[in-house]
């Protein structure tokens, strides 16, 4: 019907309602919260796509330097003893593409008809709209978890997610991903380019060995082998990202210790535990894979931002075209779309650990 295509309503469209829906971006699971406010648990101010700078960048892919190796041009000197001057490869130029990631918005022509003044209208288009944005985002909270295997199928063109990144089990029991990071431009079977891969652990542990102060895989004893894994040239682990399967376990540890009375909750809406003062968090089920706990450093350590970041590209992140009609049908449709990437340039910093409590 006309008034779908009126000025009118796709400026409201475009100038109050895409821009609150890429606003609530940061939403999508504990994941992206953590990220959009640079791993703190309090909101910062500047946390949304409009406002954070560094977030949206253009261009046909994303093209970074990446470290590789430590610097090696470094040595003791006295009086006029020479310097050593032969510098090593520390870094190589990454291409890494968008992730594409789109919604169809279909209004029928009988919902058209119902709707009567000016407010229904809008309100009918905000509903659709934000139907579909719904959709976009649990796909984008599912995705930053996806590992090698599972770019298969419908998510072939998927996210390279955190599970490819730092390792990931999937189905439950088997090890991938870690050390694959070709999608990088780097590959870890090369002499030198290993040095900077994720720090990924199979634990192969039983989950009655997990509340077990006996045992090697007491959930404690695990956290612990991967904090120390993580650590780096005076950095550590800032946060642990887990199942809500072993979140509950290690929660039931600090009950029995009487360390807690009860869960902290973060101002961003979540609760958390704690191991050695860094938050433990428990991500939705449908996403992270089960017996997974994800290790990460949010730490500004370059004066870069944080090693891992979420990008989105310039003039395509949460960007809706004009309606056209339906073919064959009676109604009018648009499209929402999202080109973005899970960026780290850090992964030497990062790790996981899997299968725990899972055999």
């Amino acid at each position: 019907m006309d008034w779908m295509y009126s000025k009118g309503l796709n400026d409201i469209v475009k100038n109050t309602i895409m821009p609150g829906i890429a606003d609530n971006f940061s939403t999508s699971s504990r994941l992206t919260n953590l990220l959009m406010n640079d791993g703190k648990l309090t909101p910062i101010a500047g946390n949304t796509p409009r406002t954070k700078g560094g977030m949206i960048v253009g261009g046909d892919y994303l093209e970074r330097p990446i470290d590789v190796a430590a610097h090696e041009a470094i040595n003791w000197y006295k009086g006029l003893s020479p310097l050593k001057t032969t510098q090593n490869r520390m870094t190589n130029t990454t291409k890494q593409e968008w992730a594409s990631l789109a919604a169809t918005v279909v209004i029928s022509r009988q919902d058209q008809l119902k709707a009567r003044g000016d407010e229904a209208k809008i309100e009918l288009v905000k509903y659709k709209i934000g139907k579909a944005y719904q959709a976009l985002r649990s796909e984008i909270a599912r995705s930053l978890y996806f590992c090698d295997a599972q770019l298969a199928g419908e998510d072939v063109m998927g996210v390279h997610g955190l599970g490819q990144l730092a390792g990931s089990s999937y189905p439950a029991g088997t090890m991938v991903g870690g050390i694959n990071r070709t999608w990088q431009q780097l590959d870890s079977s090369v002499a030198g380019m290993e040095f900077w891969d994720c720090n990924s652990r199979d634990e192969n542990s039983a989950e009655a060995d997990l509340e077990d102060p006996t045992s090697d895989d007491h959930m404690p004893a695990i956290l612990s082998r991967l904090d120390m894994d993580c650590r780096f040239l005076g950095q550590s682990v800032t946060h642990y990202l887990t199942t809500e399967t072993l979140y509950l376990a290690y929660e039931n540890i600090m009950r029995q210790k009487q360390q807690i009375v009860q869960s902290k909750t973060a101002d961003l809406g979540f609760e958390y535990l704690t191991f050695r003062g860094k938050p433990v968090i428990y991500e939705e089920s449908s996403h992270i894979p089960a017996g997974a706990i994800y290790a990460l450093n949010l730490n500004d350590i370059d004066g870069d931002g944080p090693g891992i970041q979420i990008k989105g590209r310039k003039g395509n992140f949460f960007e809706r075209d004009n309606w056209i009609p339906l073919s064959g049908q009676l109604g009018d449709e648009c499209h929402i779309s999202v080109e973005f990437c899970l960026w780290c340039d850090k992964p030497r910093y990062q790790g996981s650990a899997q299968n725990v409590g899972i055999n």
